[in-house]
Formats: C-alpha cells, sequence, structure tokens
C-alpha cells in the first residue's frame, strides 16, 4: 500500500475532485462518476456530493484562521497484485490509519475512488480549535501502511525505511522497471547492480579505494571514479555489463541511484574508515617471536581476503533471494489480473442473462416452445432465480404461465 500526501487551503476543491463531475481525469465507482464516501467520523457514509462534509470541515477550519493550510489529504493505493478490498475492510484500514497518524479525533472522510484506492480528507484543526501537527507525517503514513499491510494480508509496498529495500533499492526502481521486473518475473538490472555494490563495499570495509575497485572487478562490476581536478573523490558510478538500453548504449548508475548508503559521504567512511576487527575463532594462530600487532594485521588481512574471496557466493545468494522476491509479487499480480478477469467475464455473464430475462419477461405472453423453455430454464439457472419467481413476476400472471421446470 502506497501513501501519496498533499497539503492545501480549499476543501470544496477537493471535494469536487473526489465526487465529480469534473473536466478530466474522471474516475468511476460502482459504474457511476466520482467516489463514495465509506468512512470517517462525520456520519457520511454512502454520500455521493462532497458538498456536506466540505461545508462541515471548512466550519472546523474557520476556528483557526492563522493555520494557512488546514486541509491534510492522503491518497492509499494497492498495486494491481493485491487482491481488490471490501467497503468493509478499507473503512477499518481508514480507522487504524488515522489512529496511527493520529488525527482520529480532528474531522475527517474517508472517500472510495476506485477499486484499489481511497483517499482520507481531514482538517488539521479540530472543532475545539486544536491543531493536529503534520509533523514526519510521511515517515508515519509508512509506518501506518506497513501495519496495514500486515493487519489485510496485503503485499508489502517496498519503502527505503525497510530493510529489504535498502538493501535491494526498490525504493529507487522506477514505474517502467518495476513492470518490467513483475513482467519478466526478475529483479531489474538496477536492483541487481544495488546488491553486488553493497556487497563489495561491505567485503572492503577498511581497505580503501584500491580494495573497494578490486571487490568490484571480482565482482563483474564496470565502475568509474569522479575525481575533482583538485583530487577529491565526489563518489562513483557504476554499470552492470549487459544492461544496456535500447539503443545498446551502457546505462550507468550514479551510487545514490542505487542505495543511499553507497552516497561518498557514507561509502568513503566505511572504505577509509577502521577495518573490522578479526573474527578471535577464525584468526590464524601467532607465530613465534611474532607481536601482537603484526599478528593483529595479519589476522586482517587474511579475514579481508576471505570476504573478497566469499563474494561471488555472497552476491549469488542475494541475487537469488532477490529473484525469489520479484517471482513472488509477479505471482500475486498475475493472480491478481486473472481473479479481476474472471470478475469481469462473470459480471457480462450476469447481465446478459439479465437482459435475456428482461426480454422474456417482456413478452406479449408467457406461452413458450419446449426450445424456449429450455432457453429459460439455463437463463434462470445462471442468474440464480427459480421458475415460481419467474411466474410471480411474468407480465401475465395473472393469467398462469405454461412454464414448468
Amino acid at each position: 500500500m502506497i501513501a501519496k500526501i498533499t497539503n492545501g487551503v480549499r476543501f470544496t476543491g477537493l471535494a469536487v475532485y473526489l465526487h465529480g463531475p469534473g473536466t478530466a481525469n474522471e474516475h468511476t465507482y460502482e459504474d457511476r462518476v466520482g467516489g463514495a464516501v465509506i468512512g470517517g467520523n462525520l456520519g457520511a457514509e454512502g454520500a455521493r456530493e462532497g458538498a456536506a462534509w466540505a461545508a462541515m470541515l471548512r466550519e472546523a477550519a474557520s476556528t483557526r484562521p492563522d493555520i494557512d493550510k488546514p486541509v491534510w489529504h492522503v491518497s492509499l493505493r494497492n498495486p494491481p497484485s493485491d487482491r481488490t478490498l471490501s467497503d468493509g475492510e478499507w473503512a477499518m484500514a481508514g480507522q487504524g490509519f488515522a489512529e496511527k497518524m493520529g488525527f482520529e479525533d480532528k474531522p475527517w472522510v474517508m472517500v472510495r475512488h476506485g477499486e484499489d484506492h481511497v483517499h482520507l480528507v481531514a482538517s488539521r484543526v479540530g472543532f475545539n480549535g486544536q491543531v493536529w501537527s503534520r509533523s514526519d507525517d510521511r515517515y508515519k503514513a509508512q509506518r501506518a501502511c506497513t501495519a496495514i499491510e500486515a493487519d489485510l494480508g496485503l503485499a508489502a509496498a517496498p519503502r527505503e525505511s525497510s530493510a529489504s529495500s535498502r538493501r535491494s533499492a526498490d525504493h529507487q526502481v522506477s514505474t517502467g522497471e518495476w513492470r518490467r521486473g513483475l513482467r519478466e518475473h526478475a529483479a531489474p538490472g538496477r536492483v541487481a547492480l544495488a546488491t553486488a555494490v553493497v556487497h563489495a563495499a561491505a567485503a572492503s570495509t577498511g581497505g580503501g579505494r584500491e580494495a573497494f575497485e578490486v571487490a568490484l572487478d571480482r565482482a563483474g562490476i564496470d565502475h568509474q571514479v569522479n575525481v575533482a581536478s583538485t583530487g577529491r573523490v565526489s563518489g562513483y558510478r557504476f554499470h552492470l555489463p549487459g544492461h544496456d538500453d535500447a539503443a545498446g548504449a551502457a546505462v550507468w548508475f550514479r551510487a545514490s541511484q542505487l542505495d543511499k548508503r553507497l552516497a561518498w559521504s557514507n561509502l568513503g567512511l566505511v572504505l577509509e574508515g577502521p577495518a573490522p576487527e578479526p573474527n578471535p575463532h577464525l584468526a590464524p594462530e601467532r607465530k613465534k617471536l611474532e607481536t601482537k600487532r603484526h599478528h593483529r594485521a595479519r589476522a586482517q588481512k587474511e579475514e579481508a581476503a576471505g570476504r573478497l574471496a566469499r563474494l561471488p557466493s555472497a552476491i549469488e545468494r542475494s541475487g537469488y533471494d532477490n529473484l525469489m522476491w520479484w517471482h513472488q509479487r509477479a505471482v500475486q499480480r498475475d493472480a491478481g489480473i486473472a481473479a479481476r478477469a474472471l470478475a469481469r467475464q462473470r459480471e457480462a455473464s450476469e447481465a446478459h442473462a439479465r437482459a435475456l430475462i428482461k426480454e422474456m419477461l417482456n413478452r406479449p405472453r408467457p406461452t413458450l416452445n419446449p426450445a424456449a423453455q429450455a432457453e429459460l430454464a439455463r437463463t434462470l439457472e445462471r442468474s440464480g432465480h427459480s421458475p415460481a419467481w419467474y411466474r410471480q413476476h411474468s407480465p401475465e400472471s395473472g393469467r398462469g404461465s405454461s412454464f414448468e421446470r
């Protein structure tokens, strides 16, 4: 679940957008233009127009005219791989979201704007004049969405604050890369490159730029260092062999485009900092006449060589984890697409059955030949109606019907 937050000053304009009609980007819900209120604390559930709730929110905001942006608005959207939530599930999710954000006691409303997303609109000012602070609202919204995903059994959306997305740089993936990864059931090239570079950096901790570049070469990653005329290093950029654009040109990524931890301001401290202490259980035995300082240096050198030797297998294991992560989400996406296609097919079949029943009910007489009786029986069975229901609703019901099961 992804949250997108905006702030503003006009409740009425937002209500018009959510309920319509407008001039562009119209949304439909339940075969009607505009959304429907499904939650909140204003008692407006079921409303298909926003004038009433917008007036209530505006009344609350008027108690504190010094607040320049009283409108707080967030859209909550599920990815295509998730199942379609019912109005009740969305309402429960909205209540939990408001409580985790801390504005549950301020006037707010939830509008379902489509099968896959809803909008929450709140006044930061309560009717008593107290103001809700939107400080750190985006981080709070991420945590609230994570909790809702767990409660409703939804797929976990990649976020920068989660360990897995920091590891695989999913939060940096573009929309096109995301769709291609789901379509091909494989991690995008950016994710694979980020994983390899992070492992190379970990394997060369305390070894400086030279050790880092040796690790990159061992991992098969092309790299270029950006050095100013003064000799100051400003960062790296990387290329995964075989990751080219449509024209065949190599696609290069700056370190910050892969993972914020790889920016030189962070990476330089890791590479130029102290080497990690050797594992005492794996350290080589101390030789005769060898000083403690030389023994420690030799242990650190051997441990660094071991990390470099294990680098390809570490990258391979993480690559497999990434592959399975993307494969599972692709399977969820495909299942969601198939379920929605089946639902549309079922709705079309039911609509066709209803049309046939309506046509038959409007016939001047209910007397049917055997072939028509058989067709009507099949139609009624598909629609869930019985022959008794047909006889009751037939235009000629007062004179009886010749239809029998």
